[in-house]
Order: structure tokens, then sequence, then C-alpha cells
């Protein structure tokens, strides 16, 4: 293995992508036959093929082809382009400027909000290096507006053109494999916390023997865990390649590669393991040989570009288990039959290592299906995508899916996107090299698909970008559970975040909590007056007799029901474990919050008293002390200990948190309010707040925050998981009395009020 390191690219700045002219007009999406929109992409760039490939963002989509880009709103509306993909680079006289020389690749990075936008650079040709590597970052979540700008000097060796560059998204770096000369494949990780940033950034690169490669690039909002490698695959067969020195049985091959930007003598990059396959015919018409699929005539036959695995292949973290998806081409019969070959990999806690979950061959008739693209959305369905032909139909666009509870290894009956009207005869037989299933932020449902086809009569190929969901991905039922007050104290909620319930009655405040075991919300309040009541059946109230200023819940006996805790006006504190009788818990206290701070597995009270100082109980009876003075109190486990932190606010909004009772640390920003739950998935809790001007921002990594878009004027809000994903999500109430929600952190979505003015709100 030949390794490359510290190999540095000074950055430039672009204009804005909105500063050109427009000189194309795109349609809106419109609904086909089959539930799909559908949207004509970017026209014939006088290139062969056009290498389709785009990706989706919380509001945008970008459409990348040989040559050219285009920036979509979601609805299908052109917003920018198509532009030449080299215009990125204008006035900085480099090679990314003079050459325009395709196989690009675009990504949404979710983790950091940002756009990747990608291509080759061949200033002499394909057959002279040396050659470089154009990649453009986003400055903001804007693909419409300025990008970092990154030259990369990929390899110098005239035999070994860095060709059929992928890429993928990876908390440590932006993967890279190139073809560089059969069986030799260069896999690349670039710095991607220097190119966030807009600083001079280096790659690394292993140079190694095999089939291609592909690095697997990161789906919805959970990472992997922390230190995870970056995962790659290829295929090999028991027959082609034998003779190049590699042996064994039909299988896929898994590599990792775990980077140090520091030090780069700790980077390695190996073969982690072999998983064998369901024997299969490699290639379809034989290795590199282009004239294969069937058209009508006068159409050519198509390259079944069957040599490598298929873009993309796709990671997700579900929490109790992590998943690999891939797809490829093969030969379904031994007689020039095309059909997909896809698979998904599994990795548990129990397994500690990826194991085959499932694989099929997609091939349900006489047809060729080729060129797929396959991934998954946040309930476990899966997409795959690809074109269809034979000599009796014209290509066309389909897709087909299966539900994560579908038989193993099974997709449903196909769909189509659209059936081509024309044929390709321009000579080359090079169909597209890759086409791109990619999943939406936004919702982590909808699936968006492009690929190429053919109009009637053209001279060249045209594209289309569609879009889709699997239903019940968006339908989580009674999980989906807010409820809220108004400003005459009505109580209302929702289980289908579209229409209000009213629950008759009239409270102040309003909190909620299991209180019978059941797993379903429950909700307690205090009404004007400081009774306390609270709800099983969401339909009437039951009164416990007191009057309090204020409670909250927590399961405090461990009995799996939530008890109630409160103060009086006085700040003596009471609780009840059976919604009836009181206990006194001597001492004062202005606010508390409840958690687990001693890792028993019941809910400890940590209060304020009311010069600020900070005391806690873990039996109910006995008060500790945490030395420090805070305004505001919160709980979480947010260093992943397995015990509850000390979160505050000092009355001038700064922020501290405290892990060992003992210790306070500050984390840069002011706030006016904190909520803490686990937005990301990482079984880590993480810190919501809203500033004093009624922003809303959230921290991640207890280091940094980020301001979430569009969210401002807001009054107050509740953490929780409205969706059922197992992550925490953000409702609030604007200072207007509207309400919104977001669950990707990133798209602010509202809510029907029906003339309601609400003041509160809590959910799950």
């Amino acid at each position: 293995m030949l390794f490359t390191s510290n190999l540095y690219a000074e950055v430039y700045v672009s204009e804005n992508v909105l500063a050109g002219e427009s000189g194309y007009v795109g349609a809106n999406l419109t609904n086909n036959r089959n539930g799909a929109q559908t949207v004509n992409g970017i026209g014939f760039q006088y290139v062969y093929p056009p290498d389709t490939v785009g990706d989706v963002g919380p509001n945008h989509y970008v459409q990348m082809v040989n040559s050219a880009f285009a920036i979509y709103n979601k609805d299908g509306s052109l917003l920018a382009g198509p532009y030449d993909i080299n215009t990125l680079w204008s006035g900085q006289g480099n090679h990314c400027e003079r050459t325009n020389d395709g196989d690009p690749v675009v990504l949404y990075d979710s983790m950091a909000d940002r756009w990747f936008l990608s291509q080759l650079s061949l200033p002499n040709g394909n057959g002279t290096g040396p050659w470089y590597m154009c990649i453009a970052i986003s400055e903001t979540p804007e693909p419409t507006g300025k990008y970092y700008l990154y030259e990369f000097q990929v390899n110098d060796d005239v035999d070994h053109m860095p060709d059929y560059p992928k890429f993928a998204v990876w908390p440590d770096a932006y993967y890279m494999t190139t073809n560089d000369s059969p069986p030799s494949v260069g896999v690349f990780a670039f710095n991607r916390e220097k190119m966030l940033n807009g600083e001079a950034a280096s790659y690394q690169k292993f140079s190694v023997r095999t089939n291609l490669l592909l690095p697997a690039d990161l789906d919805g909002q959970t990472p992997p865990p922390s230190g995870s490698a970056g995962y790659f695959y290829t295929m090999m067969d028991d027959s082609f390649w034998p003779a190049y020195g590699f042996n064994g049985q039909d299988r896929l091959e898994i590599y990792e590669f775990k980077v140090d930007f520091n030090n780069s003598s700790n980077s390695t990059f190996t073969k982690t393991i072999e998983l064998p396959l369901t024997p299969y015919e490699y290639t379809v018409c034989g290795y590199f040989n282009l004239p294969c699929i069937n058209q009508p005539k006068p159409g050519e036959k198509l390259d079944a570009i069957s040599e490598w695995p298929m873009w993309r292949f796709v990671y997700r973290n579900f929490g109790n288990h992590e998943s690999l998806i891939g797809n490829f081409t093969v030969d379904t019969d031994g007689k020039r039959h095309a059909g997909i070959r896809w698979f998904e990999l599994r990795k548990t806690a129990t397994s500690n290592n990826w194991e085959l979950y499932q694989e099929a061959t997609h091939a349900p008739d006489a047809m060729h299906r080729w060129l797929g693209s396959i991934a998954m959305d946040g309930k476990g369905n899966i997409a795959l995508g690809y074109s269809v032909s034979s000599h009796t139909m014209n290509p066309a666009i389909r897709y087909a899916v299966r539900l994560s509870t579908d038989t193993i290894g099974t997709l449903q009956e196909e769909m189509t996107i659209v059936d081509g009207p024309g044929v390709q005869v321009d000579g080359s037989n090079r169909w597209g090299d890759y086409s791109s299933m990619n999943i939406d932020p936004a919702d982590d449902c909808t699936f968006w698909y492009t690929n190429e086809y053919y109009e009637q009569g053209a001279m060249g190929w045209s594209t289309k970008i569609s879009s889709f969901q699997i239903p019940g991905c968006m339908d989580s039922g009674s999980i989906n559970f807010l409820a809220a007050i108004d400003v005459t104290g009505n109580v209302y909620y929702t289980k289908n975040l579209s229409s209000w319930t009213p629950i008759a009655g009239s409270l102040a405040t309003l909190i909620s909590g299991d209180f019978n075991g059941d797993g379903s919300v429950d909700l307690a309040g205090l009404s004007e007056s400081g009774l306390v009541f609270y709800t099983i059946n969401l339909t009437s109230w039951q009164n416990i007799p007191g009057v309090l200023s204020y409670i909250t819940s927590g399961d405090l006996n461990a009995d799996g029901r939530d008890d109630l805790v409160g103060l009086t006006s006085g700040g003596y504190i009471f609780y009840t474990t059976d919604l009836k009788n009181w206990q006194n818990i001597p001492g004062t206290l202005f606010e508390l919050t409840l958690g687990d701070i001693d890792g028993n597995a019941t809910d400890d009270i940590v209060g304020l008293s009311a010069s600020g100082g900070i005391f806690y109980t873990v039996d109910l009876k006995n008060w500790g002390q945490i030395l420090g003075s805070l305004a505001k109190l919160a709980l979480g486990h947010i260093n992943n200990d397995g015990l509850d932190d000390v979160i505050g606010l000092s009355s001038t909004g700064n922020l501290y948190y405290c892990l060992d009772k003992t210790t306070w640390n500050s984390l840069s920003g002011q706030l006016a309010s904190i909520h803490i739950g686990d937005v990301n998935g990482d079984g880590v809790d993480d810190i919501v707040g809203i500033n004093k001007s009624g922003k809303l921002w959230y921290t991640v990594d207890v280091q940094t925050f980020k301001s979430l878009n569009n969210a401002s004027s807001v009054a107050t809000i509740t953490l929780g998981d409205i969706n059922g994903d197992g992550r925490g999500d953000v409702a609030g109430v604007n200072t207007d009395g509207q309400v919104f929600y977001t669950i990707d952190f990133k798209t602010i979505k509202t809510l029907p009020t029906e003339n309601i003015v609400f003041t509160g709100i809590v959910t799950k």
C-alpha cells in the first residue's frame, strides 16, 4: 500500500451562485399516476453520459450532471442554473476554473447543514497528469450562497488518473474513492473540519488493490458511535477476480479507514471482514463490454456498468442496530439479462461486527434493470431506483420499495416515474455511470430520485427528478402528541399534528407524564388558584387536594409510573406517589427539577434556594449541596456516564454545567430558558434554549451553540419525542400564540391554531 498524507489545498471563496443569470426554465413538481412527484431536471449538456446525481436538503434540491449543476426549491421550481460547474471557481485562475471535466458528486452534509459539490479537473486530458479534484463547500445552509473552494492535486502518476470519484459524508472526514487503474483503487480522507471552516485543508490517501470501493455515506440524524471508522465495500466473485490474484467465493468485502489528521502515521486502512453472498454472475456482458443492454431499434446497446458497486453505499444508525445498504448490477441467468443485487448489512451491540441481514436480486421479468441507487428512510423502509429497458421497451425510470415489516429479501411491485419516449443513438453506448436515490432530512421519510431518459427523437439525454414517500413513514399514531393551553386556560391536545381536541376545564400551567404506567401520555396542571388536577383519559380531570404554585413530574420510587412533586407559594416541598396524598420534605425551594443523579434508576430532586443555592436529595429526606449559584436549573446526562448532570443559568443568562456535583464548566452563550433532551439520537442529552431576544439555540456537543433557522419570537418551548423516532424534538409557542415544531432542527413547521391563541405547550 502506498500512503500519502498532508497534501494541502488553499481555500478560495466564490461569489453567490445567484449572481448569474439563469437561462433554463423548470416545471413545478407534478404527480404522476403512481403518486410520485416529478420535475424535469437538467437537459443535454453536450456530454455523454450525463452521470446524473443529486441530493436534497431541508429546503432545496441540487442536481448535477457532467459539466453542470442546478438548484431547485422543493416545490420543483428552478431557483438557479443550470450553470457550468467550473463557474463556481470563476476568478480564481486555477485548473478548477479553466476546466470542466465532470464526474460530479453533490452531497448534503446533514451534520453541518452544508452543501458539498465536486468534479474532476484534467488540465492535460485523461492520459497525462497531474490531475485535480475540485470541491466546493457552502459557507451556509443556502446552496445559492457563497462557497469555500478547494483545488486538490490528487495524483500526478500518468498511469493513474483518479477516475470515477465517489464521495461520502462522515463525522471525521469527507471520504472518496477513485478507480485509478483497475485493480488499483485510491482511497482518500479529506479534512472535513478544516473545509467546513474555510481553512487550508489536507487529505490522506491509501492506494490499494481490489475492485472499486464505495465509501459509506451517512443518512439520518443519528451519527455512528463515537470514533467509528469510515466504512467501504466492494463485491468480488469466484470466476473473474481469481485470475487477478483475488481468490474466494462470491462475497462482499468491508474495509475501514481510521484517519488521524494530526498524526498521519496513526491512520490505517484495512479489510475487516468478508461476507459470503448467494452466488451471482459478475458483469452482464463481460468486463468493459459496453454494447450490452437492449433498446428498441434504432437504439444502440447500452453499457450495463456492472463492473462496479453502484451509488450509493448508505449508512444508518437506529440505536439498537446499525445498517449498511448497497446495490450492484448482475447477470441474473447467465444469458446477459441485467438485474440488481441489493443487500443490507447490520451490526448490533451483541454481534459487534457486520453481518449479512438480507439480500436479493431484483429481476421480476425479462426486461433489463440496471444503474440502481438505493436508500433507507427513518423507519427502515427501503427504496431502489433504476433504469429499465428491453428490445421492445424504451429506457424508463422506475423504483421499487420494501417496508421494514415485509418479508426479508423482498421488494414490492415496482412503480414507474417516466416511460421513456425515445432511445439513445449517439454511438457511444454509454448510459449514465450512476443515478441517485436520497432521503429528505426534513422528514426522514421522503425519497428523492434522479436519473436519465430520452425524449422521442432527441439527440441528447434528459433527466427527471422525482420525490415520493412510502405510506406509513410519517404516521406514528398516538406517539405524535402535543398538548397546549390557550390564553383562557383551556387545554387542547393533538395526536396527528394537524387538528386539536379540547379537554373541558381551565388550567394556568400544564405538564405531562405517565401517571398510570400504561405508556401513554397523561397530563397534570394547576388552576389559577393553585388547585392540582390530572387526567389519565384526556377527557376529564381529577383533583388532588392541596394548593401549590409549581409542579413537575418524575418516577420517585421506580414503579414505572410518574409521580408529582410541587412547591407551595412559600417554597415548601411536597410530593405524591399515589396521586392522592401529599408528603412533605423539610426545606424551602423556589425552583426544582427531577432526574437520576446517583444512578439508582429512581428520580431525585434538585432545586434552588431563594439565594440561588443548589440543593439535592436522593432519599426524599436529607439534602446535599452543590456549591454554586444559579437562577434556572435543568438535569440531563450530557456526558454518557449514566447519571444526570446539573445544567443551569446564572442570573445574567450565562450557561454552566456540572458533571460531578463539584466542578462547574461554562458554555459560551446566553439563554433565558433551557431544556434538555437527546436531539441527535447518540444517547447523550443535548441543550436547547431560548435566548433573551426570543431565538432558539441548541448544542449537541456541549461546546458550540447553533441557531435554529426561522425560529424567532419564541415565547416557550417543550422538548420531547414528537414523532416516535427516539430523538428529542422541539415544539413551541411564538409570542403571537402560534404553535410550531421541528423534528430535524432545520425545518420549522407550524400547526393550525383554529383561531386559538396558545400560551404554553408540553409533549411526551
